[in-house]
């Protein structure tokens, strides 16, 4: 973590305010658009039957179909603005979001790999649970491989070293291109008490609000964000019954984020 975020008491410091919290949803979506290498946008009708630039023009197609997606192209453009320093506002992350990032990477991929490999398209209907268990033995396979390759003195990848690499999360790459633009800040000195459920979350249970998107909430708050950006539906229940409690505001669409860049970012010039 970048040194001296936060302060003692486990808050931003001021330099770092006003900040966003992004939950995993929104976190996929700026990851997933960071790895789109294909303009649809920019393209045209004729360019776009005719653009087989990779090996694989189908997926050279998909991208295009998908980066034509007005949702999507938003993300594009707040990646864009949070990366080129456009944004007026600090983006935060923190150690719930990568959690869950890591584990929806590790099993996105790993069905992607099966599904491509194999085309067992059922793969995708697999729940957390069964697929968590096909990572376990692939990766017991894969320990077992590796004693056999050591003792044998062999150096060839094999399809199992391809399969983890593939499903494995790279904290490196994540820092430098995946999460580009973001701050990941460590959650400190962070106190839960009984009383605080009693008089406080109480409510945000009582909704059926998911301990992990409530976490997200209140660690959003701990830190001293403004706004919480999340697409999870369960937020906006939670927002629209408790808002004035919880002290922060709820951006819950590309629109949304994208407006509190573009005002936060005019705020500065304004000021400059």
């Amino acid at each position: 973590m970048e040194e001296g975020v936060v302060t003692k008491r486990g808050r931003l410091r001021k330099k770092y305010l006003p900040a966003m919290y992004l939950d995993t949803s929104v976190l996929v979506d700026y990851w997933l658009a960071g790895g789109t290498e294909v303009h649809g946008s920019d393209l045209t009708r004729t360019e776009r039957d005719t653009y087989v630039e990779t090996e694989d023009p189908v997926a050279t197609v998909a991208k295009v179909i998908i980066n034509a997606e007005r949702d999507f192209e938003k993300i594009r453009q707040i990646r864009r603005r949070i990366c080129g320093g456009e944004s007026g506002i600090t983006c935060v992350v923190t150690p719930l979001s990568l959690i869950e990032l890591i584990e929806w990477y590790a099993d996105s991929e790993f069905k992607a790999a099966v599904a491509e490999a194999t085309g067992l398209t059922y793969i995708h209907r697999r729940g957390k649970k069964q697929i968590g268990e096909y990572l376990r033995r692939t990766l017991e396979w894969y320990g077992e491989e590796g004693d056999t390759k050591r003792s044998e003195d062999k150096r060839i990848s094999s399809g199992l070293e391809h399969l983890v690499r593939a499903t494995m999360f790279d904290p490196s790459f994540a820092v430098t291109d995946g999460l580009a633009g973001l701050l990941l800040v460590d959650i400190i000195n962070f106190k839960l008490s009984i009383y605080k459920v009693w008089s406080d979350l109480l409510w945000h249970a009582y909704l059926q609000i998911g301990l992990s998107d409530l976490m997200h909430v209140v660690v959003a708050r701990h830190l001293g964000c403004q706004y919480v950006a999340s697409f999870d539906s369960d937020f906006r229940r939670l927002f629209d019954c408790c808002g004035d409690r919880i002290g922060m505001t709820l951006v819950s669409d590309p629109d949304e984020i994208l407006d509190v860049l573009l005002e936060k970012a005019g705020a500065i010039t304004t000021t400059q």
